[in-house]
């Protein structure tokens, strides 16, 4: 399986520095590692020594090939899950980087909000009114020749629908935006649902009745925004966004 980005996504504020203290972290392990060790295996000389234990090498011979086998198999594991990390952050960041640049046209743009066990990717606010966005980032068998198509629910991919719906997902994610700032602003606001596939062409089915929730390449966002009613003064632009950004650093402070 590939990764549907053709590009690495720019870089953002403090990236350097993260990478700096992550490589520290893991220094600081390395360093630290080796007299961890050197302590155990004294440890256990010594207690051979006073207990007047007789060498066993087959034994721990055997539980070494047995822990080599259980560590290969949990690091292939964690090295998966690593990848599709990486490629869900790149994703993320590609789709952010596309939401920057509505800041010319006066929008507010959040990443990352910190919810109840969950995280939302990005909000946007304008005065065409106030955008929850879900990133996906799904690998592709071939860079190439897949196609998603969206018939108005549901996201379909080689004629099959996914086990889990990412449009369900974005309008959960998009009623907790809604309940959020109905409680700290007093207001009932209307969300609109965007669900975005970097890397993906997305084909929409021809639908009968308006759709609730947009499935877009990223690209294609700033477009269907700008094409959107005015629905916000910026006066409530302004007050939508500042209530978001305290909540943004409340849970930061946890």
């Amino acid at each position: 399986m590939r990764s549907p980005l053709k590009s690495t996504p720019a870089r953002s504020a403090g990236q350097s520095v993260n990478e700096q203290i992550e490589n520290q972290r893991f220094n600081a392990v390395e360093v630290c590692l080796p007299a961890l060790m050197l302590f155990g295996f004294a440890i256990f000389e010594w207690t051979k020594v006073l207990l007047n234990i007789p060498p066993a090498p087959l034994t721990f011979t055997a539980l070494a090939v047995i822990a080599a086998i259980l560590a290969a198999i949990k690091f292939t594991r964690i090295r998966r899950e690593l990848d599709a990390y990486k490629q869900g952050r790149d994703g993320e960041k590609t789709v952010g980087h596309e939401l920057e640049k509505l800041r010319e046209h006066g929008a507010h743009v959040h990443h990352d909000l910190l919810a109840d066990g969950f995280n939302i990717d990005h909000v946007v606010v304008s005065t065409r009114g106030i955008f929850v966005i879900e990133t996906k980032t799904w690998s592709k068998s071939e860079p190439h020749s897949e196609t998603l198509r969206f018939d108005g629910q549901h996201v379909i991919r080689q004629g099959h629908k996914p086990d889990s719906n990412p449009v369900k997902q974005v309008q959960a994610n998009a009623s907790y935006v809604r309940s959020l700032l109905a409680q700290s602003t007093g207001e009932h606001f209307a969300i609109q649902p965007i669900v975005a596939f970097p890397g993906w062409f997305v084909q929409m089915q021809p639908k009968t009745k308006p759709v609730e929730t947009w499935v877009l390449n990223p690209k294609a966002i700033g477009a269907f925004i700008n094409r959107t009613k005015p629905r916000l003064t910026t006066e409530q632009v302004h007050m939508i966004s500042h209530h978001l950004s305290l909540h943004i650093a409340a849970t930061q402070r946890r």
